[in-house]
């Protein structure tokens, strides 16, 4: 079975709530971010998001880039904002990604014009062996690993090298490019944006569909089936936007209809969008990626985790990646403590499951796994402890 690149760790700094360094660990199936609002949680997914589209993306033309992120801009140049200096200091990112048999660390650093720095290393074997180094101000340093002069000097100053390496084909870019290609990053309050790829592909392979159906029955949705329709797109959106294709897919679901005795008489389809809950739309939206996940050992990162989602909805997702053997991998931002484990032996999430978000006096967000919190015991009631803000990671709210 081919073992695909996953996530090991991220290091994240200045950028936006994150000032000084901070490192995130996923050595788990399962990594759950706990923290107040406000706290930093969803700019560590923002800030996986940003490496990955401008890895992807960094070399096209400006307007490409607008066009294919419009609300994002090429540079992800976002510096803490409170404290003076930080504005001088470049936001820098690295990512630890491997397989079973190949480990690599990537970096990049960016102030609001240029890439200031950026490198790569292997680490395959015992002792870090370098692949390049591209810094201003100093000369570039490339290994006979296929990055050449040509490629340093067609790289634009506001663009990465490892990117302008992947349009010559060059394998370690490649493999920096099959890593991205393995995560999958997913707004919960946006997944909407998912459907339209996820009926391609039930469409183009029933074995996902079949999948799809299995876990919504598994996860007690009345839906017996689901199809696709589509519809013609009204003339005056084709009028504003000219480049609108003339049909879009809107998916029904197929419910059973009872007498009043309870026998089947035959069936009824709802529209998803209007006669579905929002939990129905959430949990539909996210089934394929976390189908395509699983199937294949990719990361799943899932922010804003409980919302429109019941908890035992929640734990079932949870359960399913912590009993997977593809080595796929769930990355959730939540406030449900009800996950968190009890005494009474509810709750999916372990300790080695857990980590904090939260602000410090000069408002940078801190990382701090639960492993590593001073009151924490192994045999601790977590969620109720956490409740009683032992731990922190949670807001202090003040009574009159």
């Amino acid at each position: 079975m081919k073992s695909n690149y996953t996530l090991h760790s991220l290091k994240i700094k200045n950028y936006r709530s994150f000032c000084d360094e901070q490192e995130i660990v996923f050595d788990m199936p399962v990594t759950a971010f706990y923290g107040a609002n406000a706290s930093g949680k969803s700019n560590v997914f923002n800030a996986l998001f940003r490496i990955w589209n401008f890895i992807r993306t960094s070399t096209l033309p400006n307007t490409q880039v607008m066009l294919f992120s419009p609300s994002i801009w090429s540079l992800p140049y976002e510096p803490f904002l409170l404290r003076e200096k930080n504005i001088d200091i470049p936001s820098t990112f690295e990512i630890i990604f491997g397989n079973r048999g190949k480990k690599y660390r990537y970096m990049f650093s960016v102030d609001a014009v240029r890439v200031v720095q950026e490198a790569m290393f292997d680490l395959s074997t015992s002792r870090e062996r370098t692949i390049f180094v591209r810094d201003k101000g100093q000369n570039p340093t490339a290994t006979k690993n296929g990055f050449g002069k040509k490629i340093f000097e067609t790289t634009r100053d506001d663009s990465l090298l490892i990117t302008r390496a992947y349009e010559y084909a060059n394998e370690y870019a490649g493999a920096v490019f099959e890593f991205l290609s393995n995560l999958n990053l997913i707004e919960i309050h946006a997944s909407v944006r998912l459907r339209g790829r996820a009926i391609y592909l039930m469409q183009q392979n029933p074995a996902i569909k079949s999948q799809a159906l299995e876990l919504l029955r598994k996860a007690d949705f009345p839906i017996r089936d689901f199809m696709f329709s589509t519809d013609n797109v009204p003339q005056d959106i084709i009028n504003i936007a000219p480049s609108a294709e003339q049909k879009s897919t809107f998916t029904q679901t197929v419910h059973t209809v009872r007498n009043e005795v309870g026998d089947v008489t035959g069936s009824i389809t709802f529209n998803m969008d209007t006669q579905e809950s929002a939990g129905t739309n959430v949990f539909f939206n996210i089934i394929v990626p976390i189908i395509d996940t699983i199937n294949n050992g990719k990361v799943l990162y899932l922010d804003e985790f409980n919302s429109s989602l019941h908890i035992d909805i929640c734990e079932f997702i949870i359960k399913l990646f912590k009993d997977n053997t593809a080595g796929a991998k769930l990355i959730i931002n939540t406030h449900d403590v009800g996950l968190m484990k009890s005494s009474g032996g509810q709750g999916v999430l372990d300790s080695k499951d857990i980590i904090y978000v939260e602000k410090d006096v000069f408002e940078q967000s801190i990382i701090t796994p639960h492993s590593k919190k001073r009151t924490a015991r192994n045999d601790d009631n977590i969620e109720k402890k956490y409740r009683f803000g032992v731990y922190g990671g949670k807001p202090l709210i003040q009574e009159d």
